[in-house]
């Protein structure tokens, strides 16, 4: 295994059990009381489905892990961390979205996820062309073209659970705000008891090495019900060894007298609302300011979170004392 896996990749896996990562620890225990059979798609490493002696009361683990993922050398390092924390499990190489609910063991109880961050624009045209298509029959809606990968794995998870069945992932906030998320919302209000949002402050640096990004933890539970009600927690995270919070989704009423937790009735609940407002609402009063939509029409590009450089004059060039081996001229 050490042959066949890069010396880095081991160190990652192994790392893993001497800090378990506080998300891990809270979406894991959200998703399985220890008799259940959880589905990971795009399992990688296996940092979410993997048991792990913890600080909870009671530690459980499944009684099987389904991992997918299209990557062989993600399927070997899941395996390897599965086989030396004893967890039955079975990984295959396939991609997710090309699989139908009936092509998935029968009996998966819930799914623990953390999907790919691509966006729309780096898709190709046609594999985004066949994603909207299978997309829109399963959910009934018109999918926007620019919904990025992770919102087609919610999709095509809620289609594989039954009602009861819990499902937590942990996904970028945007769609709390963009247009694209209008229909993500609604078919999450249709479809699942949404039992609460954490939001990690965006303010502090990001969750992940690899990505300028801020975390969102979605908890879910399919449902059959017509208008799906009770409360949904807002959290807003800003310590992210601090998970006190988990205690706020297991009650319909405020637990405790922490700040950074918003109780909110699922059915006042409306997704075309903005509900980033929800866990990093305003202090400042706002009601007598002019809305902006009424001044102009602001649209934005691509954000590539690729912030090199700037923009200097001289003037700020000569205030901070910028070195002229950090500068180069915009214009020759």
């Amino acid at each position: 295994l050490y042959e066949a896996v890069t010396p880095k990749a081991c160190r990652q896996v192994l790392e893993q059990f001497r800090t378990p990562p506080p998300i891990a620890d809270v979406l894991r225990r959200w998703t399985n009381d220890g008799s259940d059979v959880v589905l990971d798609p795009g399992i990688g490493p296996a940092a979410l489905s993997c048991p792990r002696f913890t600080n909870w009361t009671v530690s459980s683990e499944p009684e099987h892990v389904y991992g997918i993922d299209q990557s062989p050398l993600s399927r070997l390092m899941g395996t390897v961390t599965l086989t030396l924390t004893g967890q039955d499990h079975s990984i295959e190489t396939a991609d997710f979205l090309s699989l139908t609910p009936s092509q998935l063991p029968a009996d998966v109880d819930a799914i623990v996820c953390n999907p790919p961050f691509t966006r729309y624009s780096d898709l190709s045209s046609e594999y985004r062309a066949t994603l909207n298509e299978q997309t829109e029959q399963v959910t009934g809606h018109p999918i926007p073209g620019k919904t990025p990968l992770y919102g087609y794995f919610l999709y095509h998870a809620g289609a594989c659970l039954s009602p009861g069945d819990r499902m937590a992932v942990v996904i970028p906030h945007h769609f709390l705000h963009r247009q694209y998320g209008t229909t993500l919302k609604r078919y999450l209000l249709d479809n699942f008891r949404i039992h609460g949002l954490t939001l990690y402050d965006p303010t502090t640096e990001s969750q992940f090495d690899d990505a300028d990004i801020t975390a969102l933890l979605l908890f879910l539970e399919a449902t059959d019900q017509e208008a799906p009600s009770g409360t949904t927690c807002f959290i807003r995270a800003d310590d992210a060894d601090d998970t006190d919070w988990y205690r706020e989704l297991r009650t319909e009423e405020s637990a405790s007298q922490s700040t950074g937790v918003e109780h909110v009735e699922q059915t006042d609940l409306r997704p075309e609302d903005h509900w980033f407002r929800q866990v990093d609402p305003l202090t400042v009063d706002t009601t007598n300011l002019t809305q902006l939509s009424e001044i102009a029409t602001v649209t934005r590009g691509i954000l590539t979170g690729d912030n090199a450089f700037f923009c200097l004059s001289q003037r700020e060039v000569d205030k901070y004392g910028i070195d002229e081996q950090y500068l180069a001229p915009l214009i020759r």
